[in-house]
């Protein structure tokens, strides 16, 4: 579910930026908010709870939807698709160093 909300928020980023000329600031706080609700409703409804554990469970099914995901990516202008998702992504990783206090990536160098 999150990771359907972060596009559709993207995608629509997206538009009010480059097609409607809406303003940042609007458009980044609709769209921030449509990706944390992404993720707040799958911890409440998560995957198996909403296609049943033999969908969500199925490795072709999920390799289908990265499949259709990325053949979007591809196709579509940078600025429609890739270049919004990961600004709204953004929000989510600056969020998220905000609330555990953790401003790096744990990663051994």
């Amino acid at each position: 579910m999150a990771w359907l909300l972060l596009t559709i928020g993207g995608i629509l980023a997206g538009q009010m930026i480059y097609r409607w000329k809406k303003d940042i600031i609007l458009t980044t706080i609709v769209c921030v908010v449509i990706a944390l609700l992404g993720i707040y409703l799958g911890t409440v409804a998560p995957s198996n709870a909403i296609l049943g554990n033999a969908i969500a469970s199925n490795k072709y099914v999920w390799g289908i939807l990265a499949l259709v995901f990325c053949y979007f990516a591809a196709v579509l202008p940078i600025w429609r698709f890739a270049l919004p998702i990961n600004y709204v992504a953004s929000y989510h990783r600056f969020l998220g160093s905000l609330i555990w206090n953790h401003w790096s990536i744990c990663a051994p160098s």
